[in-house]
């Protein structure tokens, strides 16, 4: 686990993160990561197109068969 720092800038919360991180996510500053929800919290992405497609289309199957998939847990 790393711990990571919360900070003000101006009106906006930035999320400070160690430069080991932004390499190993293959990202840098002003690139756009993607924060997905898991079961177990939240994953920090590199931005990925193909991903975010992928993401819209779980979350309209799960907005229209929503009630399917509550029975299946």
């Amino acid at each position: 686990m790393i711990p990571l720092k919360l900070t003000q800038i101006g009106e906006a919360t930035a999320l400070i993160l160690p430069e080991g991180v932004l390499q190993r996510l293959g990202v840098a500053v002003n690139d756009a990561v993607c924060l997905i929800e898991v079961p177990e919290g939240f994953v920090l992405a590199a931005n990925d197109s193909k991903l975010a497609g992928q993401m819209e289309i779980g979350n309209a199957i799960m907005s229209e068969d929503r009630k399917v998939l509550k029975e299946l847990e």
